[in-house]
């Protein structure tokens, strides 16, 4: 059987390091191709790192050919600094690698979202992510998974104090989260990066929205 072609945007995050080990682990994956800010310090004689200015996304002549896009790029209202600032990432970048996936032929695009995704949405960063699946599922590609998790758990790069107690308390609570609102339950990143790949493996067509109710 041919390998399969993956590319991978944010790799450095706790999704996509997760995904990134994930994919090289996997035989079923040939070439990985991953898209950061800063060189990766995971070496693999089938993955190549691109450095690029995610700013210049929209005008990157297209890549070799891909078969399946993983998107994890993501960031929070702290951290990007304003509204502005965070829509950058979680919708311009979003909405410009997956176009660029589209013009490279990429049959199916992978993305991680968030519980609560929704444009008509009273709260700007579920607005914010549901403008990026819509973006996304309007372009021409053959799959789109959206994946939909609720709070993450999992190491990070940087410390963040409020989530940090979340992720104490959210276990407690989690038990009680029944029918629609297990949906909201903590699930850890790495079960997100490994369920990603399952599901490109099945090779499904369509639009499929996956939340983490177990």
């Amino acid at each position: 059987m041919k390998a399969r072609r993956a590319w991978i945007a944010g790799a450095t995050g706790v999704v996509g390091a997760y995904c990134l080990d994930a994919l090289l682990a996997d035989p079923v994956y040939g070439d990985v191709q991953a898209f950061t800010r800063r060189p990766l310090s995971r070496t693999d004689a089938r993955l190549t790192t691109n450095v690029i200015d995610f700013d210049g996304l929209a005008s990157l002549p297209a890549p070799q050919p891909v078969d399946d896009a993983y998107c994890c790029l993501g960031t929070t209202m702290k951290q990007a600094g304003s509204r502005a600032a965070f829509e950058r990432v979680d919708y311009e970048y979003v909405r410009a690698y997956a176009d660029l996936a589209a013009r490279s032929g990429a049959s199916q695009f992978l993305l991680v979202s968030a519980v609560g995704a929704d444009t008509r949405s009273s709260i700007y960063y579920s607005q914010v992510k549901g403008r990026a699946e819509e973006a996304v599922q309007a372009m021409p590609f053959r799959t789109v998974h959206l994946f939909r998790p609720s709070l993450l758990m999992g190491p990070r790069p940087e410390q963040r104090r409020g989530e940090s107690i979340s992720k104490a308390i959210a276990p407690l609570f989690a038990p009680l989260l029944l029918g629609p609102l297990a949906r909201y339950r903590p699930v850890h990143a790495c079960d997100v990066a490994l369920r990603m790949i399952a599901v490109a493996k099945q090779d499904q067509s369509g639009r499929h929205v996956h939340y983490f109710t177990e």
